[in-house]
């Protein structure tokens, strides 16, 4: 009786052993993708968050360095990389183009009140957009500048003497958008002469911002009404129902204003 005791549980033993060795593993590996999937995922979509960033000002350095009649593309990825096997809950984004308003190049004043179109990608919850030279970063109802537009550049001639320029950029295409977890390619093209006109007679000048990213607008704005004050020229920032209103007063100073409005075609794919 007592060797028939022994020989079962020779045989339960291996068993045993066996759902032991099944459990510790799968506890490890619970633990495991409890802990690093969550870690590694927030890692891939920071690194996807950074590319996006780089390719809007990628795609900002490229218009601001387009000739006339010449053309470039950026591609910009979608999604993040995934983890094999895993569920990954964020999908790609979406690329859009949102053309201006169709205004005649008649005067900075009405091409300034207009809006003036933009490109976006919206991913997870946030957006990147380039609007007339600026990068933008927008997330829970706030949009940061991200990097600074050259709307706006002041140059000295002497002491008493300067020429303000305004540098306006208009998107031109199709309203449209893709969306998908490649690679899409925004592809410019400046197909228009800038339009470059001179105001020797004018000592006070006003210019609007009709955008949907007025905190970031409002940001570069002020900081160049602090710049202005600097070397002597008046300058006052206000709202002016939804849009932004910049007044520029030389005073004393001889001020000399152009204004350039470049059109770029804008297609993704």
């Amino acid at each position: 009786m007592g060797r028939k005791l022994h020989a079962d549980e020779r045989g339960i033993s291996p068993v045993l052993g066996t759902a032991l060795l099944l459990g510790m593993i799968l506890t490890a590996s619970t633990i495991f993708l409890a802990v690093w999937v969550p870690g590694e995922v927030n890692r891939r979509e920071r690194e996807h968050m950074q590319g996006v960033e780089g390719s809007f000002r990628e795609l900002k350095v490229m218009i601001e360095d387009l000739g006339v009649g010449e053309n470039g593309g950026v591609d910009l990825k979608m999604g993040p990389d995934t983890i094999p096997l895993v569920p990954n809950p964020k999908g790609g984004g979406t690329l859009s183009i949102t053309p201006a308003e169709n205004v005649e190049q008649e005067n900075l004043e009405n091409i300034m009140k207009s809006d003036l179109g933009h490109i976006g990608f919206d991913w997870g919850g946030w957006s990147w957009v380039y609007e007339s030279g600026m990068v933008v970063f927008v997330q829970d109802n706030m949009n940061l500048m991200k990097s600074p537009p050259g709307l706006v550049t002041v140059m000295q001639k002497n002491e008493n003497n300067f020429e303000v320029h305004f540098n306006a950029i208009r998107v031109q295409g199709v309203r449209g958008s893709v969306s998908g977890t490649g690679t899409s390619t925004v592809t410019i093209s400046e197909n228009a002469l800038p339009l470059t006109k001179l105001n020797p007679n004018e000592n006070v000048v006003t210019i609007w911002i009709n955008s949907g990213y007025k905190d970031a607008w409002r940001e570069y704005l002020t900081n160049k009404v602090d710049e202005l004050g600097a070397i002597g020229i008046n300058a006052v920032l206000e709202n002016e129902g939804n849009l932004l209103k910049l007044t520029i007063n030389g005073g004393g100073k001889n001020i000399e204003f152009y204004q350039k409005v470049t059109d770029i075609e804008v297609r993704v794919d």
